[in-house]
This record gives structure tokens, C-alpha cells and sequence, in this order.
């Protein structure tokens, strides 16, 4: 029942980067304004993503995603 939302992203693998912009990750308050999570694995079926410190939460998240 979300509301969709355009953003935007750029994947630096070179620097196990993800920058996304214009959208939060997943609608999560999680996130940071600058929208950057490090890379912990990359594979065909599977991506990890950790944010260090959530600007609202004050945490660290991590972020497991799977095809299905």
C-alpha cells in the first residue's frame, strides 16, 4: 500500500558503494540523506548492504536482498 517513489542510484563496485538518490531504501527511515551503503556481498543471488549510523534510528541496518 506504498506510495511508489522515483530515484535514482549508481552501483561503485570499484569502491563497494551503493549511492541511492531520490528514494529511500525500500521507503525505510533507515537511511541517510546521503543515501550511501557499503557493499558487503555482491553475487548473481544475493546483495548485502550496511548503513553504519541511520540518521533516525541512530543504528546500524543491514539490508539483505534475494530474487526469488
Amino acid at each position: 500500500t506504498a506510495t511508489p517513489t522515483k530515484g535514482s542510484f549508481v552501483l561503485d563496485v570499484a569502491n563497494k558503494k551503493l549511492i541511492v538518490t531520490g528514494a529511500t531504501m525500500l521507503g525505510s527511515a533507515a537511511g541517510n540523506k546521503d543515501g550511501v551503503y557499503s557493499i558487503v556481498t555482491l553475487t548473481e543471488d544475493k546483495m548485502v548492504l550496511y548503513l553504519n549510523n541511520s540518521e533516525t534510528y541512530g543504528t546500524g541496518w543491514t539490508f539483505i536482498f534475494r530474487p526469488e
